[in-house]
């Protein structure tokens, strides 16, 4: 996969003579020819790059290469398959069981599994953060994640990666847990200067 219409092919050619060669490439759809081209001559064994100067659309393809040293050609390579996907995964669906998007709960014991989908058909995987910490990739199409957040406002934070290592939209989940607590900064945040303190609580809350 990859996700650029217009990808970089890399081969190289040896010759008996030890002559230069030049490469010729071709990408196809099926038996149609999309795109090709040559490279300048390099020495032989030495790796030769093109890419199309048009991009392609997303789609299923096939590259093959051959050699030619000034006088005689090669037989075109083994087709090799790829994809061309540059499409952004749109933002996934999160769901957390016991801390419902937007509302403040009492604190789980063990803290709560959160669902993630994602109406893509093409994604690998999620990485995930809560409340701008280190993110974690997990792998799958309908995963399952664990968090177990202290008392206070989070927010978790996830976006799908695409086949081709795109990464998509964020989706920000947003709850609060027990009582109420700090927003901003974060925990264990430094700065070299000063930053405003910042607060939720559930509604009706007198005073933080």
């Amino acid at each position: 996969y990859t996700s650029t219409g217009t990808p970089t092919l890399s081969s190289s050619a040896t010759d008996a003579n030890s002559d230069t060669v030049q490469l010729a490439y071709q990408i196809l759809s099926g038996s149609t020819v999309k795109a090709s081209g040559t490279t300048a001559f390099v020495t032989a064994g030495t790796a030769a790059t093109w890419k199309p100067s048009t991009a392609l659309p997303d789609g299923a393809y096939t590259w093959q290469v051959r050699a030619y040293d000034g006088e005689d050609y090669s037989a075109w390579s083994t087709a090799q398959a790829f994809t061309i996907d540059t499409a952004t995964p749109p933002a996934p669906v999160v769901s957390c069981t016991g801390y419902p998007s937007g509302q403040w709960t009492a604190a789980i014991s063990g803290g709560t599994a959160c669902s993630l989908t994602d109406s893509s058909s093409d994604i690998t995987g999620y990485d995930w953060s809560l409340d701008s910490g280190a993110s974690t990739y997990v792998s799958g199409t309908a995963p399952s994640i664990s968090i177990n957040p202290a008392a206070g406002y989070h927010t978790l934070s996830v976006y799908a990666v695409s086949k081709a290592n795109k990464n998509g939209t964020t989706k920000n989940y947003s709850f609060g847990v027990g009582s109420a607590g700090m927003t901003s900064p974060g925990d264990q945040a430094t700065t070299s200067t000063t930053f405003p303190l910042q607060a939720a609580a559930p509604p009706g809350s007198a005073k933080v």
